[in-house]
């Protein structure tokens, strides 16, 4: 999976309406930058702090769902 991709620094998901989860063993840490756009089922998962998806992709600096950046706390994703 995706952990063997030790030099992957940004990765795009574009519409995956039926998409629920990441790989179980999580997303490398060599990954920068993750956007996700049109996943409305993996987009309830990776709320900040608290969707259960969101320990997979914590470590990334810069995540973007749906044209906004995560970790502005003036948003809700």
């Amino acid at each position: 999976g995706f952990q063997r991709l030790t030099s992957l620094q940004s990765l795009k998901i574009w519409n995956c309406p039926n998409l629920t989860l990441f790989p179980e063993v999580g997303l490398p840490s060599s990954l920068l930058d993750l956007y996700v756009n049109n996943c409305p089922r993996l987009k309830k998962v990776c709320k900040r702090d608290q969707g259960k998806e969101w320990p997979k992709i914590a470590h990334i600096p810069w995540v973007v769902i749906d044209g906004k950046f995560i970790y502005d706390p003036e948003l809700e994703v």
